[in-house]
């Protein structure tokens, strides 16, 4: 005999959105940090590299946890799926800019 555990949408949606921001942010702390420290204007894009396949691994290896898989595995895919993304959205960005100036 099995509990189906019904969740609440709203506290779902709303936890969904809170990790996507905080999540999201990762990437653009350094340069967040390089306006107010201008030392870090330097390496805010090599920060940004470290810190965003730091959450990449992380998450992978939490929701290997949740999921019940191998951890390293889940992390894996994880980084080289988030990795993708990023490396997509960056060339589509320095496109644009050269597009528009």
């Amino acid at each position: 005999h099995h509990k189906t555990l019904i969740k609440n949408p709203k506290k779902t949606a709303l936890a969904t959105f809170i990790a996507f921001v905080i999540v999201g942010f990762v990437p653009l702390m350094p340069f967040v940090l390089a306006f107010f420290l201008k030392s870090v204007k330097t390496i805010q894009f090599e920060t940004s590299i470290v810190l965003t396949v730091i959450a990449f691994i992380s998450i992978g290896s939490i929701k290997g946890e949740v999921l019940g898989k191998n951890r390293a595995k889940s992390a894996l895919e994880t980084f080289i799926i988030g990795s993708i993304a990023a490396l997509i959205s960056f060339v589509v960005g320095y496109f644009l800019r050269l597009l528009v100036g």
